[in-house]
């Protein structure tokens, strides 16, 4: 059961730093996939690709405390969304940013397919 969520945006360094102070105070570390499509390449051509960078940073951090790492492709989200607890539901409607969202959809599926 979730008992407890705390949840935001932050910016990339204030988010990097602090899960690199406490990550090894987790078991797992989820982060959302994120791959370069065809489609998107040309308007993507000049961009330093954060997400990319953040998803490098949060592998390192796991393998470094030896903290599990699982990814977690952007299509389970949906599924994320329907079996939300309410805790999650909670959370989400008091959000207005889409990263932010996001996040509690992959939370939600992550603990419905490890736990339930």
């Amino acid at each position: 059961m979730i008992d407890e969520v705390s949840n935001g945006v932050t910016p990339l360094k204030d988010f990097a730093v602090k899960l690199y102070e406490v990550a090894q105070n987790y078991d797992t570390l989820v982060y959302e996939t994120w791959r370069l499509r065809p489609d998107m390449a040309k308007k993507m051509v000049g961009n330093d690709f954060q997400p990319a960078q953040l998803i490098g940073m949060i592998r390192l951090m796991g393998w470094v405390s030896g903290v599990t790492i699982k990814s977690l492709a952007p299509s389970v989200k949906s599924t994320g969304r329907k079996v939300m607890p309410d805790i999650l539901r909670e959370r989400l409607s008091a959000s207005t940013e889409e990263h932010d969202k996001d996040a509690l959809d992959l939370l939600s599926y992550y603990w419905w397919d490890r736990y339930v």
